[in-house]
């Protein structure tokens, strides 16, 4: 763990203190912390930033990290992608007897349990795959190799998300009650899709066009975040909350093409990658500078981070928009991070303390 301490940053000056003058105090330095797991790639961090998830190339294993009890490694995951908002639970791939990829979650415990698939569904090398989980194990994801949404419970099993042609169910909201994703219209395209009670929806714009597919979200997913396409056939990113539908969030970057992965509740920090294969790399949206790289808009409030890492994606942030995470190259391989960005904005010293 590296303390970022903030440039131009003066101790307390406790004589004044003493003598009754008020003072103001220095805010916390950021701190990055470098977790230290070669081949890693983090997806995911719990609501409160105290809790991250990722997968780990190079054999069949995934890990869980917890700020204060370290890393859980997480056997058998070809891939994970989801984390519940306590960080109870995590989801993503497995591969069963024939080899084959299956939607599986990670108890708190680190156990696996493997949802298989649906009569029907045809399932040559992909039987299912989670891409979201919330504290109640309520997994979402598609099925089969052509993908069809699903949403699977303990109590009711495994069911059939309604739609139209292929379709896959992105993420679910902390409380479960709305699924995101995408259902493939007619032309083939990807459109932006929602479920809840038991019915779909498309997400549309204010002209009332639907947009392309819902990637990602924040944790209750009030703010949604997929892709547009502009005039020039780049891809612009979106961002969707109820008091302004959907914002286009253009990049000024040349790098495409960009993903935004994650965000917070407010809406006003989204993170995310830009580019691909060794020019990809990790940006941030705010509500005050606009999209940029990770590196630029910490350099702009004093945070500079460590040297030695080139910065590949910022894939999560907590609600609060106080910790994110993401991963990078460190001396030529893979690793993960987490960043509190301290300046006053920074989590108590006992915020997770629950997590020891």
């Amino acid at each position: 763990m590296f303390s970022l301490q903030r440039k131009g940053m003066a101790r307390p000056a406790i004589a004044l203190a003493l003598l009754g003058i008020a003072v103001a105090m220095p805010s916390r330095a950021a701190e990055f912390t470098a977790l230290g797991l070669p081949g890693s790639q983090l997806a995911a961090l719990s609501a409160d930033g105290c809790v991250a998830a990722g997968s780990i190339s190079g054999g069949e294993a995934g890990f869980r990290w917890n700020v204060g009890a370290g890393v859980q490694k997480l056997d058998a995951a070809i891939s994970v992608r989801a984390l519940s908002a306590s960080g109870r639970y995590v989801a993503g791939s497995s591969l069963d007897a024939e080899r084959r990829e299956v939607a599986s979650y990670w108890d708190a415990d680190g156990r696996l349990h493997r949802l298989g698939g649906a009569p029907g569904v045809d399932a040559l090398s992909v039987v299912s795959q989670a891409f979201g989980v919330t504290d109640a194990a309520q997994v979402v994801g598609s099925l089969g190799d052509a993908a069809a949404a699903f949403v699977w419970t303990p109590a009711d099993g495994l069911r059939l998300l309604p739609g139209d042609g292929a379709a896959r169910a992105e993420g679910v909201s902390e409380d479960g009650a709305v699924i995101y994703g995408w259902n493939e219209g007619e032309d083939g395209r990807r459109r932006g899709a929602l479920w809840s009670a038991g019915t779909r929806r498309s997400l549309l714009d204010r002209e009332h066009r639907a947009v392309r597919e819902i990637a990602a979200a924040s944790h209750s997913a009030r703010v949604l975040l997929g892709t547009l396409d502009d005039a020039r056939g780049a891809t612009a990113a979106y961002r969707w909350r109820a008091d302004d539908g959907v914002v286009a969030l253009p990049s000024r970057s040349s790098l495409q093409p960009l993903h935004l992965l994650s965000s917070s509740e407010d809406g006003r920090l989204v993170v995310g990658s830009a580019g691909q294969g060794n020019e990809r790399r990790a940006v941030i949206w705010s509500a005050d500078g606009g999209l940029q790289p990770l590196e630029r808009w910490l350099a702009g409030r004093g945070i500079a981070l460590p040297a030695g890492w080139q910065f590949g994606a910022a894939t999560a942030i907590s609600a609060d928009g106080r910790r994110l995470g993401g991963w990078g190259l460190r001396e030529g391989r893979f690793d993960s991070f987490v960043l509190d960005l301290g300046d006053g904005r920074a989590l108590p010293k006992n915020a997770c303390a629950a997590r020891r």
